[in-house]
């Protein structure tokens, strides 16, 4: 049934290309997972060992207007469908100025773990997050670009109004940025590619006041106040294909490592002080603690891409979340892909459950 309403707005959209004369794109995902689930204190790992997942991306440009449609469907038992708009927006010309009005992701940041001048866009290389409504004036002299950003959000979120500003100097790609969000903030972040193989990356901002998650006396709470955001990274690739990322996140937002021992000790005692299911918004905050470090390889090989990842959470006892991937490149347009990911059962993804997961997938695009 989803596929045949797919099948149907792509058949109309091709209907109308040569009166529109559209770029378009359909990307088709079909994914399976199984999911192994631990007997935890706080299973917040859904127990279902076998679920899927079909989604279908529709893209349309046409003479500065962009869409991106969703329909996503999952589940396993009860299934659901759901239509999103991801971006839906109008790039032109007023004068001097390039000039955005929309609903819009504006990609700005350097790093993959964490995107800290990301402020209208993804928090991180893998989010997959609603565009922000907002408008957008920038202006380019030669290679630099000023850039003022004003969000237009419609929920509790409050909105955020900034300027930036991105130059180049040589191999270094560098960028300032201020705003006011609840209160100032400020960031700063840049590029710097080293020789054939080697590039530096970083990026860090200042928050005036920003929503710090904490523990004391077996309390979880949020409380306003001055926080940093920073991330530092550095890559090299070599002529076999491969590539290696090192990055480390400091977010003082999230709960530090002396809030997460304090945390987990309580959790353990013989008598709780705080009620386990009390404790569950700590493994839903992004991040999840204030120190994080990933590292990350890939090789490439024919029409083969393999992936691993490694991300440690630097809290009492560090705990590591490992992700495998291998793909393939089955034609030009269809790909399959094998992962595994895995955390030890006695760090603190174990507490609420996680354990091993394997997926199965196939991806299937359409374009001109």
């Amino acid at each position: 049934m989803v596929f045949g309403r797919v099948m149907v707005l792509f058949a109309l959209t091709s209907m109308a290309l040569p009166v529109w004369a559209l770029d378009w794109r359909l990307e088709a995902q079909f994914e399976a997972t199984r999911q192994d689930a631990l007997a935890s204190p706080l299973p917040l790992v859904e127990a279902e060992p076998f679920s899927w997942q079909q989604r279908y991306d529709l893209s349309l440009r046409d003479s500065g207007v962009g869409l991106d449609l969703r329909l996503e469907q999952d589940g396993y038992r009860d299934s659901r469908t759901e239509w999103t708009v991801r971006q839906a927006y109008y790039d032109g010309a007023l004068l001097d100025y390039e000039l955005t009005v929309g609903q819009k992701h504006l990609h700005w940041d350097y790093g993959f773990l964490a995107s800290p001048l990301n402020w209208v866009g993804p928090a991180d290389g893998r989010s997959d997050t609603l565009a922000d409504p907002l408008i957008s004036v920038q202006r380019f002299r030669g290679v630099n670009v000023d850039q003022s950003v004003c969000t237009l959000r419609l929920e509790e979120q409050q909105e955020i109004c900034l300027v930036r500003t991105q130059g180049f100097a040589g191999s270094l790609d560098w960028q300032l940025a201020a705003g006011y969000q609840e209160g100032w903030q400020f960031g700063a972040g840049a590029s710097w590619v080293f020789g054939p193989r080697w590039e530096y990356h970083g990026a860090a901002t200042w928050f005036e006041k920003a929503l710090r998650q904490q523990y004391k006396s077996g309390v979880l709470s949020k409380e306003f106040d001055s926080a940093w955001d920073v991330l530092l990274g550095v890559s090299t690739s070599g002529q076999g294909g491969w590539q290696l990322l090192f990055e480390h996140h400091l977010d003082s937002r999230a709960l530090s490592a002396d809030d997460w021992s304090r945390l987990l000790q309580d959790m353990d005692g013989d008598q709780q002080a705080t009620p386990a299911e009390a404790l569950a918004p700590a493994w839903q905050g992004k991040p999840l603690s204030a120190n994080r470090s990933l590292f990350r390889v890939t090789q490439q090989w024919r029409d083969w891409d393999f992936t691993g990842t490694a991300v440690g959470f630097w809290v009492e006892w560090p705990t590591l979340l490992l992700e495998l991937e291998a793909s393939y490149g089955w034609t030009q347009n269809t790909r399959w892909s094998l992962g595994w990911q895995s955390t030890p059962a006695s760090g603190m993804l174990g507490r609420i459950g996680q354990s091993n997961a394997y997926t199965l997938g196939f991806n299937w695009v359409i374009a001109p």
